[in-house]
């Protein structure tokens, strides 16, 4: 059956779907920081309050060493990070 698709590798349409079912046990449960993920994407959504960021560098620290310990690569070149202030000057 031709879908019109170009061919591709399984491993490459089923990547998403592995990395999502490989990375769900990682968890981390918190009013104030927690990850989210989607597809073979995360982001750590954290709120920091008067400067007090540790929650947020501890909730990083620990999914860089958890994905170093399951042989999972971060791609630092794709890593951003984001600062929205909500204080009004």
């Amino acid at each position: 059956m031709d879908t019109g698709l170009p061919h591709q590798p399984t491993t490459v349409i089923l990547a998403p779907f592995l990395f999502t079912l490989y990375t769900a046990d990682f968890t981390h449960k918190s009013a104030d920081c927690h990850l989210q993920q989607f597809s073979d994407d995360s982001a750590i959504v954290s709120l920091i309050t008067d400067g007090d960021d540790k929650e947020y560098r501890e909730l990083i620290q620990s999914f860089v060493g958890w994905c170093q310990r399951n042989r999972l690569q971060i791609n630092a070149g794709k890593t951003k990070e984001l600062v929205v202030d909500f204080r009004r000057c």
